[in-house]
């Protein structure tokens, strides 16, 4: 995450294929689970098995107890970088901003990482549907608040 921190080095890496190749967009380098690290859940990342959380949501009090990120503070390092991205494009191509998906981010958050089988949300489908449709409707609010800001944040000043 430390290169996504960083709006130089997140910009850097963004337009190293616009140097390279005659591409239409430039492409923000992040990471998909920006919104869950926001949220205080302890993203790690374990070598060979990718990113983990410490604190994996396990029911409707886990839920309950995670805020929504404000996108100017928690994310602002992400506004920062397409802030800094859009400058140096000097309007040559768009930026394509993006994040993980509510259910997307909710298998990382349940599961505590990623998975193949996805056993422990399915759990939580069935077993304890309120929590999972709270934990997707939290999500769902966090990213509107996420991917507005990021618009936002790329409209350039004149």
């Amino acid at each position: 995450m430390s290169l996504c921190k960083n709006a130089e080095l997140a910009c850097e890496v963004t337009l190293q294929p616009l140097r390279r190749y005659p591409l239409d967009a430039a492409i923000l380098f992040s990471d998909i689970l920006t919104v869950p690290d926001a949220m205080g859940l302890g993203l790690y990342f374990e070598a060979g098995e990718g990113p983990r959380f410490t604190s994996p949501v396990t029911c409707k009090a886990d839920v309950d107890k995670l805020p929504i990120p404000d996108p100017e503070d928690e994310l602002g390092y992400v506004m920062n970088a397409v802030r800094t991205i859009r400058r140096e494009l000097k309007g040559e191509v768009p930026l394509i901003g993006f994040s993980g998906s509510p259910w997307t981010l909710a298998t990382y958050m349940v599961e505590g990482g990623s998975s193949k089988a996805f056993t422990v949300i399915k759990k939580m489908m069935y077993a304890d549907p309120q929590a999972l449709h709270a934990l997707l409707d939290k999500l769902a609010k966090s990213v509107t608040l996420y991917l507005n800001a990021q618009i936002k944040a790329a409209v350039l000043r004149q």
